[in-house]
């Protein structure tokens, strides 16, 4: 198979996307950009380097270095490093989109987690949710949170309540 046919099926395996997009989001076409690409097909990788923007549909990926993993014709994981790395995602049915960035950001598939390692921080609209280390479990829905080992950090959410209903009250 051809370099660019190859790169053409790695870019469709980003299709297998986290659970909170939009459902149109993996039908659209996947772009790419950065400065430098690296396809190293004999072990199953592709390397973009140097201002990294992945963009499909209402995802959007930047980073400074993005690598594709490949196995057996199947997407295995996508590691995104950065200063920070950001992702940026429109959640089916909502109006807020979801943020969040880390140094680095893994999406291991077979495992269905996300992490986020380093000052990572997810947040939709003004909720948030931070720390050292947040995993995002996406075949459960579950967030787990871990402090900084060194620095005695520590995790932390806001949670802000719905706005009021401007005097509104419902009947017991």
């Amino acid at each position: 198979m051809s370099s660019a046919a190859r790169i053409g099926l790695l870019c469709l395996y980003l299709t297998g996307q986290p659970a909170w997009g939009l459902d149109s989001d993996r039908k659209q076409p996947v772009n790419i950009t950065a400065d430098h690409i690296t396809v190293v097909e004999k072990k199953g990788y592709s390397r973009y380097q140097g201002n990294v923007l992945l963009t499909q549909g209402s995802l959007k990926i930047t980073g400074d270095d993005l690598t594709v993993f490949v196995a057996q014709n199947k997407l295995r994981k996508i590691i995104v490093l950065g200063q920070p790395a950001s992702l940026l995602q429109l959640p089916e049915g909502q109006a807020e989109p979801m943020h969040s960035r880390a140094h680095k950001m893994e999406y291991r598939v077979d495992e269905q987690l996300i992490d986020l390692i380093g000052n990572a921080e997810v947040w939709q609209g003004p909720n948030r949710f931070s720390g050292e280390h947040i995993t995002y479990h996406t075949n459960t829905g579950t967030i787990t949170g871990e402090k900084g080992k060194e620095d005695g950090g520590r995790v932390s959410i806001t949670i802000t309540p719905p706005p009021e209903d401007n005097g509104k009250t419902t009947a017991p």
